[in-house]
């Protein structure tokens, strides 16, 4: 028997994922300075860009209705948070691809799937710290959601969270050096973080500003956000976010499944 066979012999099934999830969420624990260091940028975006703007422009016309600015603003923040998270699960799928530790999860029976959806762990636990805190601040400027809001707010946060986890380790697989992860950071991330209207109002954006939201994925999850939360609209966007969740997630498995199995990356 070759040592691949084992990678389609062998079959940890759930137990996998969780044994994934364990050591994920250690790592995560481990790692307290970073743990501090995600609450200051809900903090500052928040503070001193959303509460800045909503002085001098207080409510904005969103889907025909006026609403809060703050609130507008806020959501966009956590779909930005999203996109901030993509770069840890880039990290540590990179310190598996180098270390040979993709190779020993695979061969040990962790499926490509389970491996897909378990690599997003450290940046679902980073996000969950950043939601609560931007949570609890918000209260403090008088947004307040009910919990079947909230309820919505996370399902919609989580899927989309999935859609860029699995993305992020797809990327990463074809990445052969950290030069080229950092200019996809640097290139991809920030570019679709900015041009996604996270604080301006696409109605009142130029041409050339709305052509490039059109094409942004970001926008896309971010109006199913705020038609969720704020129009309670969420049933359908769900739906939709649901398929392109586990679409990726597919995508990236079958990467995942067909990379090779080295014990180190050079």
């Amino acid at each position: 028997m070759k040592p691949t066979d084992f990678r389609k012999k062998s079959n940890l099934g759930l137990y996998g994922l969780g044994l994934l999830i364990k050591y994920e969420t250690k790592a995560f624990f481990e790692n307290k300075g970073s743990v501090l260091s995600l609450l200051l940028t809900p903090i500052l975006f928040f503070v001193f860009i959303s509460t800045g703007i909503s002085r001098m422009t207080g409510n904005v016309i969103y889907a025909g209705m006026k609403v809060s600015y703050l609130e507008y603003s806020y959501l966009g923040i956590m779909i930005y948070l999203v996109l901030g998270q993509m770069s840890q699960t880039i990290y540590r799928t990179t310190i598996d691809k180098k270390y040979g530790l993709l190779a020993l999860k695979l061969l040990s029976g962790i499926k490509p799937f389970y491996y897909v959806i378990g690599m997003s762990t450290y940046a679902m636990l980073g996000l969950s710290v950043q939601m609560f805190a931007l949570i609890i601040l918000a209260n403090f400027f008088g947004i307040h959601y009910s919990l079947m809001k909230i309820g919505v707010m996370i399902v919609i946060i989580i899927l989309t969270l999935l859609f860029w986890s699995a993305l992020a380790v797809a990327i990463t697989l074809r990445i052969s050096n950290y030069q080229v992860r950092d200019n996809i950071l640097s290139f991809v991330i920030t570019p679709l973080s900015f041009t996604a209207p996270v604080f301006y109002v696409l109605d009142y954006a130029p041409l050339w500003m709305k052509w490039l939201a059109k094409i942004n994925p970001v926008t896309y999850q971010l109006g199913a956000l705020r038609q969720g939360v704020m129009l309670n609209q969420y049933f359908q966007s769900i739906i939709i976010l649901l398929v392109f969740a586990l679409a990726a997630t597919a995508l990236s498995s079958n990467l995942v499944a067909k990379s090779k199995l080295n014990l180190t990356e050079y």
